[in-house]
């Protein structure tokens, strides 16, 4: 209760629950105060939500010398063609997983603009990645193999289906309508589990296995755990299904498979392995 110059009693204004005024500062210069803050921080809000300015493109390399000039350099050739996708800000970050070429020599030597981080020993396909993730400076992350059997190019594309159609995760489709040169037991495996997972979780996917995608950094939880291994792709397309991310696919060309890569029975395990791990 306050009292006025005419004697009077009135009330003071209630406070917000939390709050006391701040020494120096009667109750209503205390609310005018409070009251600016959360104007304040209302106007500021739509930078919360401001497309994403940069890449962060993470590669995995393992035993790649005779490719990774290839790789990097058709990486950083496409900066231009990431600006006119919205896109302001390239980062590569290659991750050496213990190799035992020149491959770490290479890229520490002839390429500066290139994060260069290092594994003392190999420790696999997703560990790799994982490292790469956790390294990503910007809000949008993406990723290739070494061996120059994906296409850059396409990168761009990928990050507009983010920027202009508000996908969480795109996944660059070999199986999609471009040309591939993928092996026909792997090309059976993948249209299988692409199959499984689309009956499993009602959504379409043609390319569950691709090692060329964008996703927002602040989806990467919804995504974890992922495996260390070379199973990391299958698994993160199943675990986006299943947590009902928003995903594209992208048509890419695509080659032949990484160093990393097996084929066979044993891709085909891989598989049915992840429907275990997430189902």
């Amino acid at each position: 209760v306050r009292v006025c110059p005419n004697g009077r009693r009135t009330a003071e204004p209630p406070l917000r629950k939390g709050l006391k005024p701040s020494h120096g500062l009667d109750t209503v210069r205390h609310m005018a105060y409070v009251t600016a803050r959360v104007d304040a921080v209302a106007q500021a809000a739509p930078e919360a939500v401001t497309p994403p300015t940069g890449l962060s493109i993470c590669i995995p390399v393992y035993n790649e010398e005779g490719a990774i000039r290839e790789t990097l350099d058709r990486c950083l050739a496409i900066g231009d063609a990431l600006r006119g996708a919205g896109i302001a800000h390239l980062e590569v970050i290659a991750v050496d997983d213990g190799s035992t070429d020149r491959s770490a020599e290479i890229i520490g030597a002839d390429y500066p603009g290139v994060r260069l981080i290092r594994h003392e020993r190999n420790a696999g396909y997703g560990a790799a990645l994982k490292t790469g993730f956790a390294a990503a400076r910007w809000p949008l992350v993406g990723f290739l193999d070494a061996d120059a059997t994906y296409p850059p190019e396409c990168f761009p594309a990928l990050c507009a289906s983010i920027v202009e159609g508000g996908a969480d995760l795109v996944i660059g489709s070999r199986m999609a309508g471009s040309d591939t040169e993928m092996p026909a037991v792997r090309r059976l495996g993948n249209t299988f589990f692409a199959g499984l997972l689309t009956l499993l979780g009602r959504a379409p996917v043609t390319d569950s296995a691709s090692g060329m995608r964008v996703f927002r950094r602040e989806v990467l939880d919804l995504l974890s755990p992922l495996p260390d291994g070379l199973n990391l792709t299958p698994v993160m397309s199943t675990r986006a299904i299943h947590e009902r991310i928003t995903v594209v696919e992208v048509p890419i060309p695509g080659l032949l498979m990484s160093s990393y890569g097996y084929d066979g029975p044993y891709y085909l395990d891989l598989y049915l392995y992840d429907v275990e791990w997430n189902y």
